[in-house]
């Protein structure tokens, strides 16, 4: 297995091209830039297709978040669920979306699997250490959310739906860089913390350990890695009812997700906190529908299926 880079098809004798990203070749640089880059990543499913290599996505996303250059990112999905062998999906109702989207995928390979766990590589630390690195009072009920803050997560949302919350113990912290889309970007208020920049994976995990609730609230989502990574470091979440969250829930448990439906307001938050403060194992969630081994399993099958079937036709 090598790193993917936009020469390895065209100069090696790669047997499998596995797709995460069809956007990040065109995602950089100037705008004539990326159209080259696209021109040529057409040339190399071409390629890939006379070479027989099997081509799988993991389709993480059904479109760019916020892309720059939505044209070009649509026609780049179009163009590999055109040459795609398999696929792997993070949740049926990606499935269904992408089937509905482009129906010739209803033919292909595929499996679902949830998005898998990251128990075996963040720092677990215990609640109280993470609440003394970050000099957050043990007494306080904390609500956070962490990751790039771009408009589609909808931060804006939680601050406000926080404004309304009348509990004095609750306190928001917002951690995270703020992206170029989103400009200048700031809140205020006595139970508000920010720390508005880049953070290293340590930091995340001290700043999720820390909170009695880690928040998503997503305008829109396919699949969250970083509400399985809270789910990894054993915080419950807050979620709303989009995309493959559901059925995270219904794997995981109402112990550890719990879920909305329409706008998120402070009465929403509020119940949220008085569910979280409830007794929990210690351990954290069962995630064993979310350990890599049995995903790796399921990919290594689906690799097979997809080459056996391209064999077939080229028979």
């Amino acid at each position: 297995m090598r790193e993917f880079d936009l020469h390895a098809i065209a100069s090696s004798n790669c047997r499998v091209w596995w797709w995460h990203w069809p956007d990040a070749p065109i995602a950089a640089g100037s705008a004539l830039g990326a159209w080259r880059r696209f021109a040529f990543l057409l040339l190399l499913l071409g390629i890939a297709k006379i070479r027989r290599v099997t081509i799988i996505w993991t389709v993480h996303n059904l479109d760019d978040h916020d892309s720059v250059r939505p044209r070009l990112s649509r026609a780049a999905r179009a163009a590999l669920t055109t040459g795609v062998d398999a696929l792997h999906y993070l949740s049926s109702s990606a499935r269904c979306e992408a089937e509905s989207r482009w129906p010739r995928l209803a033919s292909r390979p595929a499996i679902v699997t949830l998005h898998g766990d990251y128990r075996t590589v963040v720092s677990r630390i215990s609640h109280e250490e993470a609440r003394s690195r970050l000099d957050i009072d043990l007494g306080s009920r904390l609500l956070g959310f962490v990751g790039k803050i771009r408009p589609y997560k909808g931060v804006d949302t939680l601050v406000s739906a926080f404004a309304e919350v009348r509990d004095p113990r609750a306190h928001l912290l917002v951690a995270g860089e703020v992206s170029p889309e989103v400009g200048s970007w700031s809140i205020a208020g006595e139970r508000t913390s920010t720390i508005l920049r880049r953070l290293s994976q340590d930091e995340i995990d001290a700043v999720i350990s820390a909170c009695d609730l880690l928040v998503l609230p997503y305008a829109r989502v396919t699949n969250s890695g970083s509400a399985v990574l809270a789910l990894s470091l054993g915080r419950p979440i807050l979620v709303p009812e989009i995309g493959a969250l559901p059925e995270l829930a219904a794997v995981v448990g109402p112990d550890w997700v719990k879920t909305y439906s329409g706008s998120l307001d402070g009465a929403c938050l509020e119940r949220a906190l008085e569910w979280a403060s409830a007794d929990r194992d210690e351990a954290g969630p069962d995630l064993a529908e979310l350990d890599w081994d049995r995903i790796g399993v399921s990919l290594a099958q689906l690799v097979e299926a997809a080459r056996a079937k391209r064999q077939r036709g080229a028979a």
